[in-house]
């Protein structure tokens, strides 16, 4: 009987392609959440320019 359980293939491939789909979205988590902190960071940077040139100004 356990012979016939490892011989047995039938839905290797929809495990398979699951897998798959998994490291996909990990892959593309992870890279939204970097360009997110990477966007972030930009943005505080241009409101910190923008700060210091108004208090240039004044």
């Amino acid at each position: 009987m356990l012979k016939n359980i490892w011989k047995d293939l039938t839905g290797g491939t929809g495990v398979e392609y699951a897998v798959i789909a998994m490291v996909i979205s990990i892959a593309a988590i992870g890279g939204y959440v970097s360009l997110g902190n990477e966007v972030t960071s930009n943005w505080e940077t241009v409101n910190q320019e923008v700060t210091n040139a108004n208090k240039a100004n004044k």
